[in-house]
This record gives C-alpha cells, sequence and structure tokens, in this order.
C-alpha cells in the first residue's frame, strides 16, 4: 500500500477511502488531467521525434509492484527488460549474460544481497555498466552517485519521466 500511495503521490494523484463497518470500504484513485494531453492538442507545432530507446535492462527490486510498474514504464519507451527479484538473481543474471545489458537499475534494499554489494559485484564483472540506484531511503546510495561515474541515484517515490530522464542521462553519457 505504501507504494501504491508513493506512486499515486508521484504522479500529483490522491487516494480516496471510505470504510464502515459492516458495509465494506470504497476506494477511489483519483489523478490530475494530463496537461501535455491538452497542449498538445492545442499546439500548431509539429510534434517532436521521438527518442529512440534500444537495448536490455536489468531490473532488480523484491517488490513486485514496483518491478510491474517500472517494467511497463520501460517497455513502453522501447527497452527491453529483464527482471530479478532479489540481489542474488541480480548477480547471477548478469554473470551469465552482462554483455547482453545496457544499463542496470537496482533498488538498494533487497533480500540475499543488498543494492550496493550488487553495486560492487556487477562493476567488478563489468566496470562500464551504467546503473541507476533507487530507494526510499538510503545515503549509502546517493555516496555511491556522488563517487562513481556512471550511477544515478533515484529517491521513490519517482514518476516515469525522472526514471526514462536518468536512463537518457546515464546511456547518452556513457
Amino acid at each position: 500500500l505504501a507504494v501504491v500511495y508513493g506512486l499515486v503521490r508521484a504522479h500529483g494523484g490522491v487516494i480516496l477511502i471510505d470504510s464502515a463497518i459492516g458495509e465494506g470500504t470504497s476506494i477511489r484513485v483519483l489523478f490530475p488531467r494530463a496537461a501535455a494531453e491538452v497542449e498538445e492538442k492545442n499546439s500548431t507545432e509539429s510534434p517532436k521525434p521521438a527518442r529512440v530507446r534500444e537495448g536490455t535492462l536489468l531490473l532488480a527490486d523484491d517488490t513486485f509492484e514496483v518491478r510491474f510498474v517500472m517494467r511497463k514504464i520501460f517497455a513502453n519507451a522501447g527497452f527491453e527488460v529483464v527482471e530479478a527479484t532479489d540481489g542474488i538473481a541480480c548477480v547471477d543474471l548478469f554473470t551469465e549474460r552482462a554483455d547482453e545489458f545496457c544499463a542496470v537499475v537496482c533498488d538498494m534494499a533487497m533480500p540475499g544481497k543488498t543494492g550496493a554489494q550488487v553495486f560492487l559485484e556487477l562493476r567488478n564483472i563489468r566496470p562500464d555498466i551504467p546503473m541507476i540506484l533507487i530507494s526510499g531511503n538510503s545515503s549509502e546510495a546517493v555516496h555511491i552517485a556522488n563517487m562513481e561515474q556512471g550511477v544515478v541515484f533515484l529517491q521513490k517515490p519517482f514518476g516515469s519521466a525522472a526514471l526514462l530522464a536518468a536512463i537518457d542521462d546515464l546511456l547518452a553519457s556513457n
């Protein structure tokens, strides 16, 4: 529920809950109308060409809902996505297929191996791999991102625009 709440808030939405004993619970999720659609309909300029995004990303997060949303965002943007449900699976997949991945998106708090441990192991295998480290609360991730080239930190919750901007910046600089 906390993940859903964070995602809804990150997109400017609200969750309304109405509950009564013996009557049940009603939950409504409301989002603001997309300003970009309104501007696009009213614009007489020709649309900008879509950014070409391609390649395979390794996405590691132990929360299904977070992986699901990020996979959809990346897939809709043109990437192929391989998922890992914990730190050990992430390292195993990367070890087997290191040359296939254009970047890695990794949560800092996962079972098996932490994001920091995953970062170190992946960089030992392939020092040039671009990485996005994500967390709801991790000063360690901020430190790594500030000290290492090709690493970006995103604080949860974040929106799809921030996620895609981060991957675009990483891939453009590599």
